[in-house]
């Protein structure tokens, strides 16, 4: 329960410090980032603990089953990532209630859905995070390369351009470019990270059972 909390209060501090970068190019993904690793290290943490070592006192008690111990562990583990959902509020500064910021929770998401596969796959807590951040990423900027490129090819074609570096500036400036940002989002939200989240509950039922 230490790591869990020691990696909470450093994820907060993270988050803090990159809300103090003053443009929102760089300031929004920063805080994403620090949200996503930080809660990733949170849950591989919680995942990487002995199966009937209770993250609170008193809260698991008597035999359980597979299927409880995982209900628990996910439990618990919304519990410990809950407060970090309020980190959009801190974000609005420059973009109002601008829908790409709130997407800043899905990093809760990401890291409840997928680490606990990846975790159970490396049997530790460094190899849980590295490996359910690197997956991710890897399918993430493939995607994002191929956005940005339209992005850019759509600006050049109406005689523009697009400063290096400037993409995700023009992501909040140009309405028209979201739609792109939005289905890249939904492909890795609502298909990666469940496909995730599936094997990861068949994997500790697995290990878990007799």
């Amino acid at each position: 329960m230490k790591r869990v909390i020691v990696a909470g209060v450093v994820t907060l501090g993270l988050v803090l410090w990159a809300h103090q970068l003053s443009t929102i190019g760089g300031r929004v993904p920063m805080v994403f980032v620090a949200l996503w690793f930080g809660s990733a290290t949170m849950v591989a943490s919680i995942f990487s603990m002995d199966d009937r070592d209770p993250l609170f006192p008193g809260t698991l008690t008597g035999d359980i089953t597979p299927r409880g111990l995982w209900r628990y562990k996910m439990r618990m583990t919304a519990y410990c990532l809950l407060p970090f959902a309020l980190v959009p509020l801190l974000e609005r500064r420059g973009v109002g209630n601008d829908p790409a910021v709130w997407l800043l929770d899905s990093a809760l998401f990401i890291s409840i859905c997928s680490v606990p596969y990846f975790t159970l796959l490396s049997r530790t807590v460094i190899g849980g995070f590295a490996l359910s951040v690197g997956a991710f990423q890897a399918l993430w900027i493939c995607g994002a390369s191929v956005i940005f490129r339209i992005m850019d090819e759509s600006v050049r074609a109406r005689g523009g351009h697009i400063a290096h570096g400037a993409a995700f500036e023009e992501f909040f400036k140009r309405p028209e470019y979201r739609y792109l940002f939005y289905i890249l989002c939904a492909l890795m939200l609502l298909g990666y990270c469940p496909a995730l989240w599936w094997l990861g509950r068949r994997r500790f039922l697995r290990q878990a059972g007799p």
